[in-house]
């Protein structure tokens, strides 16, 4: 029972190093990508990247990295998630591309907040060895190139850099991430200054005061007639 047990054991353990990455870790290595690493740390886009099988993450350099850094952090992690494919890419299935064109989906394409075609990616064999890299999207304009497969665990995970990020049309149109604008203040109602009196308590007790004043009169005229009729 117990050769069985330890088999077992093996056989899981050996299992979990093969499907398991840490993206940080391999992104570590290679110094030139650091800036990179850091932002998918921050968006937490690296803890989505490990959760996930069978992927290609399109990486670039620092000057890459600097041009999209101030970006609001919602567009910015849209736009990570652009550059990490659903599938796995090496240089022998990058190869099969030749002469042709393939699109592929990409994690922001299963976030819910891609329109149209731009949570896909297009990549073309322009000739002479060069792939292209743009969105798929209709009239995006900017694209990039594959530089080289940076590095890879077989059938798992593949790091490839690109000479720049994409970002296709609309990519933060939806605000449903961006922080909710700050409610505006409520209106307060002028306080009334002090001693002066309200205007119903003026108007009311002038209408007050002018009927005892008619009854005082009317009290003065009764009593001259009795005067005069006593006399």
């Amino acid at each position: 029972m117990a050769p069985k047990l330890f088999m077992l054991a093996l056989l899981i353990s050996l299992i979990s190093s093969v499907t398991s990455h840490d993206i940080t870790k391999m992104l570590a290595q290679f110094p030139e990508f650091s800036s990179y690493n850091d932002l998918l740390s921050q968006t937490q886009m690296a803890a989505e990247i490990n959760s996930h099988q069978m992927i290609t993450v399109f990486a670039a350099g620092a000057s890459a990295t600097s041009a999209i850094s101030n970006q609001p952090a919602y567009v910015l992690r849209r736009i990570l998630a652009l550059h990490v494919i659903r599938d796995y890419y090496d240089n022998n299935k990058l190869s099969h591309i030749a002469n042709t064109s393939i699109e592929v989906s990409t994690l922001f394409e299963t976030t819910g907040h891609s329109t149209g075609k731009n949570g896909y990616l297009t990549l073309a064999d322009i000739g002479g060895n060069m792939i292209t890299v743009r969105s798929a999207e209709p009239g995006a304009r900017n694209d990039a190139h594959i530089v080289k497969l940076v590095v890879s665990q077989p059938h798992n995970i593949s790091v490839v850099e690109i000479s720049g990020f994409i970002i296709p049309p609309n990519i933060g149109s939806d605000h449903s991430m961006a922080p909710a604008p700050a409610p505006a203040p409520a209106e307060t109602a002028a306080a009334p200054s002090i001693g002066a009196p309200a205007p119903h308590e003026n108007a009311s007790s002038g209408n007050r005061g002018l009927v005892v004043n008619w009854r005082l009169a009317g009290l003065v005229g009764f009593g001259v007639a009795i005067r005069l009729f006593f006399v």
